[in-house]
């Protein structure tokens, strides 16, 4: 189940990675990439990826919603009760919850964007057993977090001041926490801006991709990801200290360097 979840967005991330690759081709031969059709979204592939997606990570949850549903119309049968609109819908409403509940938010393969809102629930489900992946955290946070600090194997980056971050040595100690996990967890405290921007570096410097390719990789898996304007200018220092050859790509250079 795990497996064939992550194959899909996994699938995802890589289209997208090659869609940017193809761009950044069409460029460094002079071809506009909106004349060949280069497109980083594929509407009829994510459709059947989206489906296959529910599919997967709603099985497992088919039996309970079957139970309680049927609990439901039981209990309108015995009551004659009439079947309401508001009623009609609680399967796909339930559904619905679901779907927010497991969406774990891959930004990239082994690398996981979650909210402080999310952080805040899953701690307070379970306070007395933290969750096992808390020691994967990588802490984007503004304000120190004691709960997810109590691990030795948790990275808080502390990014207190966004116009002086240090994305050189952000990456670096990112790459180097996910060379030793096979999974990590991006969390900031003010949403997705500084654990969006780390994970653009982080596609940046080891896909050696520009800004604007790096961001709708990112995007094309998380929407919602949307650096600030003092994060875009860190973003723009990072990508002129990685010196890409943007006209003569060379594609497969970080398999070279592992």
């Amino acid at each position: 189940m795990e497996w064939e979840y992550l194959q899909v967005r996994n699938l995802r991330f890589y289209v997208a990675i090659h869609a940017a690759y193809m761009r950044q081709r069409a460029r460094s031969v002079g071809v506009s990439p909106e004349s060949m059709q280069f497109d980083l979204r594929h509407p009829h592939l994510e459709l059947h990826l989206e489906n296959y997606y529910m599919m997967v990570t709603h099985q497992s949850c088919q039996e309970f919603i079957a139970h309680a549903q049927y609990d439901l119309l039981q209990l309108i049968k015995d009551e004659k009760l009439q079947l309401l609109s508001q009623v009609r819908s609680y399967a796909k409403r339930e559904h619905v919850k679901i779907a927010l509940a497991t969406d774990m938010q891959q930004a990239v393969p082994g690398i996981w964007i979650t909210s402080a809102a999310a952080v805040d629930r899953l701690l307070a489900r379970n306070q007395e057993s933290p969750p096992k992946f808390r020691r994967c955290f990588v802490c984007c946070t503004k304000q120190k977090s004691l709960p997810l600090l109590q691990s030795d194997d948790s990275l808080d980056l502390m990014l207190e001041n966004e116009e002086t971050i240090d994305l050189a040595s952000t990456v670096q100690r990112l790459i180097e926490k996910h060379i030793s996990y096979k999974y990590i967890v991006l969390y900031c405290d003010n949403g997705y801006r500084l654990s969006g921007a780390v994970c653009i570096a982080f596609v940046m410097k080891v896909h050696l991709l520009p800004l604007d390719a790096a961001t709708a990789v990112v995007r094309a898996a998380r929407m919602l990801v949307e650096p600030s304007r003092e994060l875009y200018k860190a973003l723009r220092a990072f990508e002129e200290s990685l010196k890409l050859d943007l006209d003569n790509p060379t594609l497969f250079q970080p398999l070279l360097n592992k």
